[in-house]
């Protein structure tokens, strides 16, 4: 029906093959088959019938249960390699014996050298006989015909064809992902080595005011520690404006505290009722009289020259918004040192690659900064979607500003810890993606979109939603692959596509002398990270499909951020933090 090599994998794909071709057989000629030759020869080879002294192959069975006489060949005369020729010809009469079957196919040039081949063969003696004459027609119970035309209806046809086709299908978009993959990860080599090669940004440094701003809902564990780190980065001239989103904890009593103790630092601490991230952020931006604003979030910690590298870039007119680096606190467990890892090579390579072009699609809100004008002027903070701080880099791009990055920007922020917080995380992350791809679509068809949105969309598109859900997909080719012993046909994608991957984790990690361990988690994202994100965009289309709201909602704090500042980011000469 297909003669296609995977025919013979189950018993239920070589009966609806073959009661198939059975239909189509008698629909075209109205006789009725007898004999099997499977394609390739498959589980017969050169035996021309099966052997009764060995055990039956599962396939041999299935075709004798379905009343039909198995069989091989003697001689191949390998026309479907090569032209039938008078060597050919010499050799298939030379080399045949009496009772034996020569394999031939129905292509043209055969059927022109037929007669030849037939005459020689009488010449050297053999006759040429019907097949029954040399292996006796089957015993059969009741008419194959008959099963296959009860049996097997359009529908089922259709259904035939319809797994065989979606095998090729999965084949090839398993092959495709993997492509795309490869591709992409080529592409930010070349532009990660160009951000390397290239003259690092050397212009004058800025230093006008800048205003910190750090939305906070019950982030008592941590608000002190994020405090103090901004207040230790003494090379900046700055203020801070700690905007208390309705909290329902010690929040804004230990904020109000630590201005008191620093009157001579510009520190207020608003409180709001509770409207959400993006809304405290405009509130923030509203009572900024900084240039540059920096935004952080309540459970982040600054090192002592966070905020000079951050800004900095803010000396170029050109420049709209900066994206610190972020690392976790703590990796105490598997999932920390996962994230440890993705955030290693997500800003290590990724982010310094796209920064080169201008395709940075996300600010972090651990550690962003951003001119003031340029927040007004896109209209502040978006609550249209759950990203803001994506929202608003996209925002920026479409207004033709540039998103740089600047690695030297370090800040610490506390990451889920367990498995329900990190799927909790994600799905904000990419129901939110999915957002701000609606929202910013018809930039993609406009040709005054600047070239920093078009790839900052394209690269979202294809590598942070749509490419994720065809992993699954390729991880079970691999399965079937391993199953049905045809590992071979994808191992060198996979492995060209597990050496790709390892690679960039290398590139990720020998900068970081201190987080090289994190390595060793690079195989293992593709065990547990990956089923997790799969889950994850699972839950986004379901929730997009029911056209159900999504609330923000933000896991309960640790104080990972405090015991980190505490026990080594804090300078020596600063007091020691109140309960």
């Amino acid at each position: 029906f297909t003669h296609a090599e995977e025919v013979h994998i189950t018993p239920e794909r070589m009966r609806g093959e073959i009661l198939n071709t059975e239909r189509v057989i008698w629909a075209v000629m109205g006789v009725e088959t007898e004999y099997y030759r499977a394609p390739f020869l498959l589980d017969m080879g050169g035996s021309v019938l099966p052997n009764p002294d060995a055990p039956l192959r599962p396939a041999i069975r299935t075709v004798l249960d379905l009343g039909y006489m198995p069989l091989g060949v003697d001689r191949d005369s390998y026309d479907w390699a090569t032209l039938i020729s008078e060597e050919m010809s010499d050799y298939l009469v030379t080399e045949s014996v009496s009772g034996s079957v020569i394999l031939l196919h129905d292509n043209a040039e055969t059927a022109e050298e037929l007669p030849r081949l037939i005459e020689e063969l009488r010449e050297g003696g053999y006759e040429i006989v019907p097949l029954s004459t040399l292996v006796p027609s089957p015993v059969r119970p009741q008419s194959t015909l008959a099963t296959a035309l009860t049996a097997y209806t359009v529908s089922d046809v259709l259904i035939v064809w319809m797994r065989i086709v979606g095998i090729h299908v999965v084949l090839l978009v398993s092959f495709l992902a993997i492509a795309l993959f490869v591709v992409r990860i080529i592409a930010l080599l070349y532009f990660f080595v160009y951000d390397v090669l290239r003259t690092e940004y050397k212009r004058e440094r800025y230093t006008g005011l800048v205003s910190v701003i750090i939305p906070a809902y019950n982030e008592m564990e941590n608000i002190e520690a994020t405090l103090l780190s901004v207040i230790h980065n003494t090379s900046v001239r700055k203020e801070i404006i700690v905007v208390d989103d309705g909290s329902t904890d010690k929040t804004f009593e230990i904020a109000t505290r630590v201005a008191q103790d620093h009157k001579n630092l510009k520190i207020r601490v608003i409180h709001t009722p509770n409207g959400g991230k993006a809304s405290a952020l405009n509130i923030g931006v509203s009572r900024a009289r900084g240039i540059v604003v920096v935004c952080m979030d309540g459970d982040t910690v600054f090192t002592h020259t966070t905020l000079e590298h951050l800004v900095g870039p803010f000396a170029d007119p050109r420049v709209g918004a900066v994206s610190g680096k972020v690392y976790p606190c703590t990796a105490t467990n598997i999932m920390e040192r996962m994230q440890s890892m993705e955030y290693l090579i997500g800003q290590n390579v990724i982010k310094r690659a796209f920064s080169a072009i201008n395709g940075i699609s996300v600010i972090p809100g651990a550690v962003g900064a951003f001119r003031k004008r340029d927040v007004i002027a896109v209209g502040g903070f978006s609550t249209d979607t759950m990203v803001e701080d994506q929202d608003i880099t996209l925002a920026l791009l479409a207004r033709g500003r540039r998103v740089v990055y600047a690695r030297h920007a370090v800040a610490y922020t506390e990451v889920p810890r367990t498995v329900h917080g990190f799927l909790q995380q994600r799905f904000r992350w990419m129901f939110g993606t999915f957002q701000c791809l609606f929202k910013y679509r018809r930039a993609l068809i406009k040709p005054k979109t600047s070239v920093g949105l078009r790839v900052a969309l394209v690269n979202t598109t294809l590598f942070d939603l749509f490419l994720p859900a065809f992993y699954p997909v390729a991880d079970a080719v691999i399965v079937y692959a391993i199953v049905t012993g045809s590992f071979s046909t994808i191992a060198l994608p996979i492995l060209i596509f597990t050496v790709l991957d390892l690679f960039l984790g290398i590139l990720a990690a020998l900068p970081e002398k201190d987080r090289r361990y994190a390595l060793i988690h690079v195989l293992l994202m593709r065990i547990v990270y990956r089923p997790l994100m799969y889950l994850t965009f699972a839950r986004c289309m379901l929730r997009l499909l029911e056209g159900r709201a999504v609330l923000w909602q933000s896991g309960a704090r640790r104080g990972d951020a405090q015991r980190m500042f505490i026990q080594g980011l804090r300078p020596l000469s600063t007091p020691t933090l109140g309960s």
